[in-house]
């Protein structure tokens, strides 16, 4: 037997992460020069085609799809199949990407899976050259081998970048869905709605039935015409699915089914959206015979679930949340759910930012609600400076700021200004939800 190249995880990571990273790159091409699916195409084939033998769901979409992906996958959960879940980006560690029933793929696993895949890999490379897989193709390659072997019933995957060319979009679904769409990305997918939204609308498949959520005017079109096009059978929230709001909980009726009495601990009216656009996904996986679910499985899986770095509740007296947000879409979003469900005497800002997010955007919903500001960086080399973060938001109005470049010891300064009553609110990056969290739960 010949020897594995990656004797160790580490070993392994150091690998994958000299692939090339386009979530830590702030400037590059977006294209089929640069995200090709030929490529991931023959990269799955030489792994054996995982995803031919898979049963799929494919969620794109600007804000919501992580929430998305983790809503209908505790669903299916619930219902009693085998879930392979597919998210990015990480919060703490890699390995959260690729799981199974909400159990993270194990680090020997991932280990394993990437030895058996070097040869094919270092193979392309040769052929590619600088165009060979990235690190997000490898990802996706992986998670399709583990959950092929895995066996899983049915693969929740989230779309990483865009969707038109992004590597999960080799994969034919039993249903798609469109979360809502906003301006992010713009320097990739385009400087407008329609064009960011044509990107999302990539993933429709001809005859495969695709769930949208509310959308601005210009997006709903690009999406109903894609639809329309590709003989996409095709269902709106809002349409042929309604939310019915009863303050602390609320139901939903599709077409064919009515789910009462629904509740969640996630913080947050924006949710109920979400939760509509996956139970249309269910309902459309229902009609084609892929599960059956019974009474009162969806109200289980919605009290049942929790989804890291989504308006995340990690400590009370100070209260302190974090979140995810990183546009302006998603942090008026945020901004909604804290002014509804909290209560707080003063707010400390803990913020980090990429640089070529609209940031000025970002902090005009945030400094307006803050007393204390900290800002921060992430190790990503996307990041911006803390003096450009400063100077954006002394522009909006006048309050005590602090600059820490290292985003723990700036957690600290936080901490140690809050009192009791205070609200300590971590936004502005995935990377700085994730370096916080782990920080709380290993302490």
């Amino acid at each position: 037997m010949s020897r594995q190249p990656f004797v160790t995880y580490d070993d392994a990571l150091d690998y994958l992460f000299k692939s090339t990273d386009y979530e830590k790159m702030s400037t590059y091409r977006y294209g089929v020069s640069t995200f090709d699916l030929s490529r991931m195409e023959e990269l799955a084939q030489r792994l054996g085609s995982p995803h031919k033998g898979l049963s799929f769901c494919h969620i794109a979409g600007t804000k919501g799809k992580g929430s998305v992906a983790y809503m209908l996958a505790g669903i299916l959960q619930e219902a009693g199949l085998k879930v392979g879940l597919f998210t990015s980006p990480h919060l703490v560690a890699l390995e959260e990407r690729i799981s199974i029933n909400n159990d993270a793929i194990p680090k020997n696993a991932l280990r394993d899976l990437l030895n058996d895949a070097y040869q094919t890999l270092e193979e392309m490379k040769a052929k590619w050259g600088e165009q060979a897989p990235t690190f997000f193709e490898i990802i996706t390659a992986l998670a399709l081998l583990y959950f092929t072997r895995e066996k899983v019933d049915m693969a929740v995957l989230e779309v990483g970048l865009g969707g038109r060319l992004d590597s999960t979009n080799i994969v034919t679904p039993l249903v798609s869905s469109i979360t809502p769409i906003s301006l992010d990305h713009t320097q990739l997918l385009g400087k407008t709605v329609e064009k960011i939204a044509y990107e999302k609308a990539g993933i429709i498949k001809k005859d495969v039935p695709v769930i949208s959520a509310p959308q601005e005017p210009e997006a709903f079109k690009i999406i109903a015409d894609m639809a329309k096009k590709l003989d996409a059978p095709f269902y709106l929230v809002g349409r042929e699915i309604e939310i019915i709001p009863q303050d602390s909980h609320f139901s939903i009726k599709t077409w064919r089914s009515e789910y009462n009495d629904l509740r969640f601990q996630l913080l947050g009216r924006h949710q109920r959206i979400n939760a509509a656009v996956a139970a249309g996904m269910l309902e459309v996986l229902q009609e084609k015979g892929a599960l059956k679910i019974g009474e009162g499985v969806v109200k289980r899986a919605f009290e049942q679930l929790q989804i890291p770095g989504r308006i995340e509740v990690v400590s009370r007296r100070p209260t302190i949340i974090l979140d995810s947000a990183h546009n302006v879409a998603s942090v008026e979003v945020l901004v909604d759910a804290l002014k509804e469900n909290l209560k707080w005497e003063r707010l400390i800002l803990c913020f980090a930012a990429a640089k070529d997010k609209d940031i000025p955007g970002m902090l005009r919903l945030l400094i307006p609600l803050t007393n204390e500001a900290v800002f921060t960086t992430t190790a990503n080399p996307r990041s911006a400076s803390t003096q450009d973060l400063a100077e954006a938001a002394s522009a909006i109005k006048p309050l005590s700021i602090t600059q820490e470049a290292d985003p723990l010891k700036a957690f600290e300064l936080a901490r140690a200004s809050a009192s009791s009553e205070d609200l300590i609110l971590i936004t502005g990056s995935f990377y700085l939800a994730g370096k916080i969290k782990e920080a709380l739960e290993s302490a």
